[in-house]
C-alpha cells in the first residue's frame, strides 16, 4: 500500500541567511536523546545510580546520587586526606544527609615510585580491585575544521603516548573528531580496551583535516571591502581582515554546528554519572564567528551565547574540557584577539577544566591533566526518582578552612522521550539521520532509493522506500511518524516532509510498506534521508542515500 507523499514541514529553498538563522536556533545539538542517551556508548558502564524501594510506608523510588568533588588547597594542591564529615552537600537549597563516600587518591606523577620487589617462590595472589562508585570518562576530541596540521600531528603523537603511559587504568577512554557538520564522529567507544583506544587515533590522518572555515583572517587594520555583490563582499568596514562574506558565511555555518555537536554530547553526557574529562585538540573559534571583541559590531552575537549555554551544559553534565591550541607556531605572533583561543580558555574556565596552552609549549600535557584530576571524592545521597526532566542545583562545602571545591553545578532529572520539547525532538532526529553512530543508539537500518526528476525545483527529488513492517521491531507503535530530510554538504536542511502513521492496522502487516517523498533543491550534491520513529519512545529507523543535481548545460 503506498502512503500519500508527505506534507511540506518547510517547502522550497531556504537561503544562505535563513540556513544560517534556522542552524543557530537549534544549537543545543544532537543529544537529549532518550533516557541514559550516552549509555548506549557505554554498553559496559551502568549509570552509578542504584534504585532502592522504600517498602516501610509509601511504596516511594529513590535512587542514590553520586557527586563527584575536587578539593585544592590555597595553592592549588589537591586536598587528600578529607572525611564524610569534612563535607557539607545542598540539593536545590536543602541540606543532604551523605549515605556514601569514597576518597580516591591516585599516584600523582611526582609520587610514582619504581615496581616493588619480586619475593621468589611466593606466587602473587590476585586480589580484584573494587569497582569505584563513579567512573571517569576521559574522551579525546579532535577538532578537524579548525586545526592546523603541524599542531594536529603533535597532537595525535601526544595522545598516543598518554594511552601508553599516562591514563589510569580505571578510566574509560573514547575517541571522537569533528569534521564541520552537526554530528561528532564516534571512533571509539568509552570503555578500558587501550588498544581499540589506539587503533581509532591512529586511524585519524593529516589528509582527515577538512578546512571548511578560515582559523584566522588577513590582518589589514581597519578596511572597507569593496561591495560587488551581496554574496562576495561586506560593504560596511570589518576589523582585523578583508575577506569574501562567502567564506564568512560558511565559517559561521561550520562554527553553529561545532556547537551544536559539542551540545549534543553534553546532553547526553548530563545522563552519565561519573566525572567526563574532554581533551579538546582545536585551534579555537574566530571571535568573528562568535561577535566577540572587536568583531562585536559584524553581527553572530547570538551564536555567542550559544557558545555560552553550551559551556553551561557541559558544566551541568560534570564535563571538564581541558582545551589544547593546535595552531602552527608560525602564527603565534598574531595577537590572541583575533584567534580561536579566547574561545578555548573561555570552555576551559567555565566548565571546571584548564586551558594547557598551545601543543608545542605543552608536550606534557595529559600527564598535567591526570595531576589536576587525580584525586577526588565521590558524595552519595538518595534522592526520590523523578521522570520530570527538572534541574537541580548542587552545592558542596566544606568545613576545613581554606579549601576550594570544585563540582559539578547541577543535575538533571532523566525524562520519558515522549515529554521531550519540539526543539528536543528535532535534535535527536538530525542525531539518528545524520550519524554513523547516533548518541541515542543504533537505530534500525533500510534501504531507499533517491533520484533526481529535473534539474529544477519543486519536487525534483524522489525518495522511494519499500520494506516489510516486521524489519522495524520496537520501532512499530500506533504513533510513528515518517520524516524524509535534505540535507547539503554542510549540513543544513534544504527541504523536509512529514507524516504520522498507525504501523499497529492490520493492513499494514498484510502487505509490503512502500513510503514516497518528494523534496525540493536546486543544483548540487544533497544527503537524502528517511526517518521512521516511534513518537513516544523515540525507538528509530533510518535509511540514507545522496543525489547530485547537475546544474544548467551551459552549452
Amino acid at each position: 500500500m503506498k502512503l500519500e507523499v508527505f506534507r511540506a514541514l518547510s517547502r522550497g529553498r531556504v537561503s544562505a541567511r535563513n540556513r544560517r538563522s534556522r542552524s543557530l536556533i537549534v544549537i543545543i545539538l544532537v543529544a537529549l536523546l532518550a533516557v541514559g542517551v550516552f549509555v548506549s556508548l557505554l554498553p559496559n558502564m551502568g549509570q552509578g545510580q542504584e534504585k532502592v524501594r522504600d517498602n516501610q510506608q509509601y511504596q516511594v523510588s529513590v535512587i542514590r546520587k553520586l557527586i563527584y568533588v575536587m578539593v585544592t588547597d590555597d595553592k592549588g594542591q589537591p586536598v587528600t586526606d578529607l572525611s564524610k564529615e569534612d563535607f557539607i552537600l545542598y540539593d536545590n537549597g536543602k541540606e543532604k544527609l551523605l549515605t556514601e563516600f569514597e576518597n580516591h587518591t591516585m599516584s600523582l606523577p611526582a609520587e610514582k615510585k619504581g615496581p616493588e620487589p619480586v619475593v621468589e617462590n611466593k606466587p602473587e595472589e590476585k586480589v580484584p580491585a573494587p569497582q569505584p562508585l563513579l567512573n571517569r570518562i576521559f574522551l579525546y576530541l579532535f577538532d578537524l575544521v579548525f586545526t592546523d596540521q603541524g599542531g594536529f600531528k603533535l597532537a595525535r603523537e601526544a595522545a598516543l603516548r598518554s594511552l601508553e603511559k599516562e591514563l589510569e587504568p580505571d578510566m574509560l577512554v573514547g575517541v571522537l573528531t569533528f569534521s564541520g557538520g552537526r554530528v561528532l564522529n564516534v571512533l571509539h567507544q568509552p570503555d578500558r580496551d587501550r588498544e581499540g583506544a589506539r587503533r581509532a587515533i591512529e586511524s585519524i590522518q593529516a589528509k582527515d583535516i577538512m578546512p571548511l572555515a578560515p582559523s584566522r583572517f588577513e590582518d589589514n587594520g581597519f578596511k572597507m571591502a569593496v561591495s560587488r555583490s551581496a554574496d562576495e563582499a561586506y560593504s560596511r568596514p570589518v576589523f582585523g581582515f578583508s575577506q569574501r562574506s562567502s567564506d564568512l558565511m560558511e565559517g559561521r555555518i561550520v562554527a553553529s554546528n561545532f556547537i551544536w555537536a559539542m551540545q549534543s554530547l553534553a546532553q547526553a553526557l548530563r545522563y552519565v554519572q561519573g566525572k567526563k574529562i574532554i581533551l579538546l585538540y582545536s585551534n579555537g573559534i574566530h571571535p568573528v564567528y562568535l561577535g566577540r571583541g572587536a568583531y562585536v559590531d559584524n553581527g553572530n552575537a547570538h551564536l555567542g551565547q550559544e557558545y555560552e549555554q553550551l559551556c553551561r551544559q557541559l558544566a551541568d553534565a560534570n564535563a571538564s574540557v581541558f582545551p589544547v591550541d593546535t595552531e602552527d607556531n608560525t602564527y603565534f605572533i598574531i595577537p590572541e584577539a583575533r584567534k580561536g583561543v579566547h574561545s578555548l580558555q573561555e570552555m576551559a574556565s567555565k566548565t571546571g577544566g584548564q586551558y594547557t596552552g598551545t601543543i608545542y609549549a605543552a608536550p606534557n600535557h595529559i600527564e598535567k591533566i591526570e595531576t589536576l584530576t587525580a584525586a577526588y571524592y565521590v558524595l552519595g545521597y538518595p534522592v526520590p526518582e523523578s521522570w520530570d526532566g527538572k534541574y537541580h542545583e548542587i552545592k558542596v562545602k566544606v568545613k576545613r578552612p581554606g579549601c576550594r571545591v570544585i563540582f559539578q553545578p547541577g543535575y538533571f532529572n532523566q525524562k520519558p522521550f515522549s515529554s521531550f520539547s519540539e526543539l528536543e525532538k528535532k535534535i535527536h532526529l538530525v542525531d539518528v539521520a545524520l550519524s554513523p553512530k547516533p548518541l541515542s543508539g543504533e537505530p534500525v537500518r533500510f534501504a531507499m532509493e533517491a533520484q533526481v526528476k529535473s534539474p529544477a525545483p519543486p519536487n525534483n527529488i524522489q525518495i522511494i522506500a519499500r520494506l516489510q513492517v516486521e524489519e522495524l521491531g520496537e520501532v512499530v507503535g500506533p504513533r510513528v511518524e515518517a520524516v524524509s530530510l535534505l540535507f547539503d554538504q554542510l549540513d543544513q536542511i534544504v527541504d523536509s516532509r512529514r507524516i504520522e502513521l498507525d504501523l499497529t492496522r492490520p493492513e499494514y502487516r498484510q502487505k509490503p510498506l512502500s513510503i514516497q517523498s518528494e523534496l525540493s533543491a536546486k543544483p548540487g550534491t544533497y544527503k537524502c534521508r528517511l526517518v521512521i520513529r516511534n513518537m513516544e519512545t523515540g525507538k528509530s529507523a533510518v535509511s540514507a542515500a545522496s543525489v547530485t543535481i547537475p546544474g544548467p548545460d551551459k552549452n
